[in-house]
């Protein structure tokens, strides 16, 4: 990337026509180093399921519950390259990007306006509950340096706040 900051979309998730312009004003403006936004959940016929309201969340936030949709975060682009990119994980690893960053003591700030529609897909890798608990688990043992209780009890604390969204 060239530019001052990144996007983040994947392949089937929707911008709204003026997300980049609204949150990188916003960031301009409030001069942030991350954000990320409110988005609308729809299933893959395009039935709306519900909104996910973005809120500022910091890193002990974090570690209950990653409510940040990948697609709807912008980022200086100097912080990913500070803090490197994604690790090797088959769901989950943009959360442990969020968490390497907010433990350095960087908030992020949620912007309540809706800018993104994401897609919940049937067939999608992160609907596989034994990966998601495998990748949970990892997140906090092998990323986060806790020890196997530890890890054990903030992954049932993420399992009971994803479950409390459904």
């Amino acid at each position: 990337a060239k530019g001052e900051f990144i996007a983040f979309l994947d392949s089937d998730d929707i911008w709204k026509k003026n997300k980049l312009h609204i949150q990188y004003n916003t960031m301009k403006k409030n001069n942030l180093l991350i954000s990320h936004t409110s988005y609308d959940l729809f299933d893959e016929n395009n039935s709306f399921l519900k909104k996910r309201l973005a809120r500022k969340l910091d890193y002990f936030d974090l570690l209950k519950s990653c409510d940040i949709g990948l697609s709807t975060v912008m980022v200086k682009k100097d912080l990913i390259l500070k803090h490197k990119l994604f690790p090797s994980l088959k769901t989950k690893e943009d959360y442990v990007l969020w968490l390497k960053i907010s433990k350095s003591g960087i908030i992020f700030y949620g912007i309540k306006k809706v800018l993104t529609n994401w897609t919940d897909r049937k067939n999608s890798l992160s609907k596989s509950l034994i990966q998601k608990l495998k990748d949970g688990y990892k997140v906090y043992h092998v990323y986060e340096k806790l020890n196997f209780l530890e890890s054990l009890f903030r992954l049932i604390i993420l399992s009971i706040n994803f479950l409390r969204k459904k």
